[in-house]
């Protein structure tokens, strides 16, 4: 089934390509550029697939610091097969304001307040 095939994948041997690298720094200098207070997150993502690659999510960690200015959350927004909609990385329509409210928690953190 899905679930077992999901179990196997991992990220661990996957390095951050350079078109990526330059997808993040174009990012980066659009918000520098227009004031706006940008936050980069991980995920939503299979749970199975996160759990299988916690070398990888440490490394693209190290990255976005050695690179990157912009905000960023360690946190990995990371959820189980039910929850998926129609990929690996979309949520389904009845979890969406769960799934809201737990990318709220993490990120009115990073909100500017008058």
């Amino acid at each position: 089934n899905n679930t077992q095939q999901l179990s196997a994948i991992s990220f661990d041997n996957i390095k951050l390509h350079n078109d990526k690298l330059k997808e993040l720094e174009l990012l980066q200098n659009f918000c520098n550029t227009h004031s706006l207070n940008c936050v980069f997150t991980h995920g939503p993502i299979h749970a199975s697939i996160a759990n299988n690659s916690g070398q990888y999510l440490s490394y693209l960690n190290q990255e976005l610091n050695k690179h990157f200015k912009i905000k960023h959350s360690d946190k990995v927004f990371k959820y189980p097969n039910g929850y998926l909609g129609d990929s690996l990385d979309h949520i389904d329509i009845r979890y969406k304001k769960e799934v809201t409210s737990d990318y709220f928690d993490v990120l009115k953190q990073y909100l500017i307040l008058p």
